[in-house]
């Protein structure tokens, strides 16, 4: 990652919001390698995982994937972010295989706050929207893996935090012909601090990390 113009001026603020999974896995990686390239800038990441306003709650960036939009605000597009619904085996085997989302009703079902309870899914004849009940929520990607993981029940998931439990049959994809949609990651920034340089330059990292391959998807 290439240095700032101007970075060298003591403690430069940058306030970053960043989903506690992907910070962990990835992007925290990338503003790490950054602040070190560039001493002169004080990075502070705040992992949330809901959408935020950069603009009113102080944030010069925020990375987040739900489809929300803030006047004033730019969208930088940085990947698509891939989901799936899974379960264990075992909790398929003691509850029933839903054959289709609307049995998701009457199934227990792990959720993340932020995208509700209500569930749409892309299939063969169009959209399909189920209400369901969660008896667990939680707004890290990692423990709602676990949760899943430990029989607790259906959870919808990003691709990459599950890839390796689907190779080895720990979890398995509930539905074949009714796929979760993509979310888009993407960066939300106050137009205010598109003319800095410092903001600018973490934005071209950011990119550089996610197209046209996505980070998860790297070697």
């Amino acid at each position: 990652l290439g240095g700032v113009e101007g970075a060298s001026r003591p403690q430069e603020h940058i306030r970053i919001k960043c989903p506690s999974t992907i910070a962990a896995f990835y992007l925290g990686e990338i503003l790490i390698q950054f602040r070190i390239d560039n001493p002169g800038v004080r990075i502070d990441l705040v992992m949330i995982d809901r959408t935020v306003n950069p603009l009113e709650e102080g944030y010069d960036l925020a990375i987040g994937a739900l489809p929300a939009a803030y006047p004033h605000v730019t969208d930088v597009p940085l990947c698509p972010l891939p989901r799936t619904i899974v379960a264990s085996p075992d909790s398929l085997a003691r509850r029933g295989h839903p054959a289709h989302p609307r049995d998701l009703a009457d199934h227990d079902c792990i959720t993340f706050p932020a995208s509700g309870t209500r569930w749409a899914f892309d299939g063969p004849s169009g959209e399909v929207t189920v209400d369901i009940g969660s008896v667990f929520s939680a707004t890290d990607g990692m423990v709602l893996r676990s949760a899943a993981r430990r029989g607790i029940g259906i959870a919808i998931v990003s691709e990459y935090v599950v890839r390796a439990d689907l190779e080895n049959g720990d979890l398995v994809e509930v539905f074949q012909d009714h796929r979760v949609p993509d979310l888009y990651l993407k960066v939300l920034v106050p137009e205010s601090r598109l003319a800095s340089p410092t903001v600018r330059a973490i934005i071209d990292a950011l990119i550089a990390s996610s197209r046209p391959v996505a980070p998860w998807d790297r070697p």
